[in-house]
């Protein structure tokens, strides 16, 4: 059934992922973490290196002082040094509170 009458379901789940996939890696570049945009799954792996932090500095910091959860890009080995690994398999408000909190956070650095 899926398979034979999900196509317009599916179309409007991916316009919604590049939707949310536009505005977080824009967002990211906004703030000053260079943020390039994926093309294919639902992360980015923005460079958080300019805040002076590691990885996980940055991703300990801002989940203990603006509840918002990332991985740390040294988790996926050397190449991730300098990086957070973040999703945006969520919805489109929980993106724009989170990027808000981030921005917060960076800020005050």
């Amino acid at each position: 059934e899926a398979i034979s009458k999900g196509g317009l379901d599916v179309a409007k789940m991916r316009e919604e992922y590049l939707k949310r996939r536009n505005y977080i890696s824009s967002r990211f570049n906004e703030i000053g973490l260079r943020c390039l945009v994926p093309e294919g799954a639902f992360y980015v792996f923005p460079d958080v290196s300019s805040t002076g932090l590691s990885s996980r500095e940055f991703a300990l910091g801002l989940l203990e002082n603006h509840k918002v959860a990332v991985v740390p890009g040294e988790a996926f080995g050397e190449s991730g040094l300098g990086h957070i690994r973040c999703s945006y398999a969520t919805s489109i408000e929980n993106i724009k509170e989170s990027m808000k909190r981030i921005e917060t956070f960076v800020k005050n650095l």
